[in-house]
């Protein structure tokens, strides 16, 4: 059985950062915050920012803020200067480039690339963000997901995030990729552990190379 094949039907529950809000400027703002922490800390500091802004995260909002108090507000997810520009880097794109909306990337010629022209906007970032406002000609690929494959068998030890990002994209059509990235990440999760995995319960456990 194939890993697609595995996954129908599962039905795990997990928090996501990018599940927060289905604003798709929003659920890009939660993604960078989810960068280098857990996505409960990222929650966390998204409300707080919410919260300072009134209710709503926009480009607009973002920009009033001194960046100081952006710093302060996103603190509870690590990296505070850093995330701060990344995500003043993407309310200035989306006012000047894309008229507020950050949808009129899915209109460029290569969404994924444009969004990775944005400083501090990697391929994972990238690939989340394009993933949860309805683009699925791609697939996002973070620590637990490669995690999962490699043990799994599906790729080698050694390859890269964009022959993992090919691979999986192989495997699961577009309508399928989102959940499968959410699936995997649980998996990986509650499962597929970096210490003591709890392989005899992982739902992955009759193919996977790890046990054979």
């Amino acid at each position: 059985m194939n890993l697609r094949d595995i996954l129908k039907g599962l039905n795990l529950k997990g928090v996501f950062s990018s599940s927060i809000s289905s604003d798709p400027f929003e659920v890009a703002v939660a993604t960078i915050l989810s960068q280098n922490t857990s996505d409960v800390n990222a929650i966390k500091a998204f409300i707080c920012l919410k919260e300072e802004l009134g209710g709503r995260v926009t480009p607009h909002g973002i920009l009033s803020l001194e960046s100081e108090v952006l710093e302060s507000v996103i603190s509870l997810s690590g990296l505070k200067k850093s995330k701060s520009r990344y995500i003043l880097n993407l309310a200035n794109k989306v006012i000047n480039f894309w008229n507020g909306d950050i949808r009129k990337v899915l209109e460029e010629e290569d969404p994924r690339k444009s969004l990775m022209s944005i400083y501090g906007i990697g391929p994972k970032t990238a690939d989340v963000i394009l993933l949860h406002i309805g683009y699925n000609e791609t697939f996002a690929i973070d620590r637990h997901i490669e995690r999962v494959v490699k043990r799994f068998g599906l790729v080698n030890q050694k390859d890269s995030y964009e022959i993992i990002r090919l691979k999986l994209m192989e495997v699961f059509p577009p309508e399928d990729r989102l959940i499968a990235h959410k699936l995997l990440i649980l998996i990986g999760r509650t499962y597929c552990r970096p210490s003591k995995p709890n392989c005899h319960a992982c739902p992955l456990k009759d193919a996977c190379k790890k046990l054979t």
